[in-house]
């Protein structure tokens, strides 16, 4: 994923993160992208400093499985909702944050075939993140 933190005030950054995968499971190969907001604040009050932060996101997510021995597809599109709890490390010109938390969410199949079987699906997980990044 890439994420860009934009501060909004002193403690409260909001941006843009997108995020693309692609892996093979088998006879089946699947990718899937992201486009989501993500918010950061920063319990200490100064934003891009060492310390900890919250981090709501919400996300659409649009996933494909295609069968690589048929070429048959399917479908399906739906949205991620959670937060992470963390702990960032600032420097210069670097930083990493080091969080972990929830996230719920919703998919539904828009289609499926005889081989690739991608139905509709609720749920909720637990979410994790390990980020290094540039700071300009």
């Amino acid at each position: 994923n890439v994420t860009a933190d934009i501060a909004v005030s002193n403690s409260f950054t909001v941006g843009p993160e997108v995020g693309v995968l692609k892996w093979d499971f088998g006879d089946t190969e699947v990718s899937a992208t992201n486009l989501g907001v993500r918010a950061n604040w920063f319990f200490s009050g100064t934003a891009f400093e060492d310390g900890w932060y919250l981090g709501p996101f919400i996300m659409y997510v649009s996933a494909k499985g295609k069968n690589i021995a048929t070429s048959e597809n399917a479908n399906v599109t739906g949205t991620s909702i959670g937060s992470l709890v963390g702990y960032g490390w600032f420097w210069d010109t670097f930083n990493m944050m080091l969080g972990l938390g929830i996230t719920s969410y919703s998919v539904d199949g828009e289609s499926s075939t005889s081989t690739v079987d991608f139905t509709s699906f609720n749920g909720t997980s637990v979410a994790f993140e390990w980020t290094i990044g540039w700071t300009f």
